[in-house]
């Protein structure tokens, strides 16, 4: 090895620039560099924080994030290159090679542009189910769905006013990803308090499942709760439970009817029946599988007339949603 790939990520990613810092850890840009790797090959590097890599528990909590993801083989998934541990100094520094990926994440579109048409929120909803049924096919849960884990690939490069495409669609962060059955308690990034005491819901409140919010098993249908919760997002710029606080919106996912979005943005008409079922509480009264949805979003809009999906009749209704 030379002296130059010894500094090199596993031994073959060059750093680049920062992409982002989260909770546990920050993204590069990284050059390929592998001898099999093509000319200027670029990838994303997750690395843990340095602060966290000392504990044996959070090294390996980390890297179970990449095994998960390589058990996965969808497009509309980030595909991981590569995973271990670095010497950093004396700090045993572990990290990710993913897929570097060009667009902004739904929520900054959502953001930055404003609420989606039924058929872009359709096409955005199509390729995130199919990104989670291959991920159940696997026997693999993610557990937290949420605009800011969904990037829109590509979007910025299409032409202009052309619509959005499932295949733009990509799902990243597999960070809470786990094995059907199991709950989201734990120790850190916490989010609400167990009503035991005794350890912590783990993952975004604002788009969680009634069972993830009670600390209860988390199984595929638990995925569903959350895409709907995205589409219901994506048709109206807004979580399904705006509150005042987390506890409170926590207790609305348990407790609250679910949301119509025509109620906030009348052009998501055409799929107010299909938001609120895969927002039943009850996860026997939702979709049974993400195929059943994607395929009930092709036949709601199917059915729509013109009106329903028409951008320029959307208005703001006169009140909030009363959930």
């Amino acid at each position: 090895m030379t002296e130059a790939a010894a500094g090199w990520i596993g031994g073959r990613y060059a750093l680049g620039e920062l992409l982002g810092v989260g909770g546990t850890g920050s993204v590069f840009a990284a050059t390929d560099r592998g001898a099999d790797a093509e000319p200027g090959a670029q990838v994303a590097i997750k690395l843990l924080h340095p602060q966290l890599c000392a504990d044996e528990a959070s090294r390996a909590a980390f890297l179970r994030e990449a095994r998960h993801a390589m058990r996965i083989d969808h497009p509309n998934v980030v595909r991981v290159h590569g995973a271990g541990l670095h010497d950093a100094g004396g700090v045993t520094m572990p990290w990710i090679a993913l897929d570097l990926l060009h667009g902004p994440t739904l929520l900054d579109w959502v953001d930055r542009t404003g609420r989606l048409s039924a058929t872009d929120a359709a096409a955005v909803a199509g390729g995130l189910l199919s990104g989670l049924e291959a991920a159940h096919r696997a026997g693999i849960v993610h557990r937290d769905i949420s605009p800011q884990n969904v990037i829109l690939d590509g979007i910025e490069d299409r032409p202009r006013g052309a619509p959005l495409t499932s295949a733009m669609v990509r799902i990243v962060d597999l960070g809470l990803a786990d094995v059907t059955g199991r709950s989201t308690l734990g120790v850190d990034v916490l989010l609400a308090a167990d009503p035991a005491g005794a350890a912590h819901v783990v993952g975004n409140a604002a788009f969680m499942s009634p069972e993830q919010a009670r600390g209860r098993p988390v199984r595929s249908v638990s995925d569903l709760y959350q895409a709907g919760a995205v589409l219901y997002f994506a048709l109206t710029g807004r979580a399904p439970f705006p509150r005042a606080t987390t506890e409170h919106v926590l207790e609305a996912h348990v407790s609250a009817p679910p949301p119509v979005p025509s109620a906030i943005a009348g052009a998501a008409r055409a799929l107010d029946r299909v938001v609120t079922k895969a927002l039943a509480k009850t996860p026997a009264h939702r979709f049974r599988d993400a195929a059943e949805f994607r395929e009930a979003i092709v036949i709601a809009l199917a059915a729509a007339g013109p009106d329903d999906r028409d951008p320029s009749e959307d208005g703001d209704a006169a009140g909030e949603e009363g959930a």
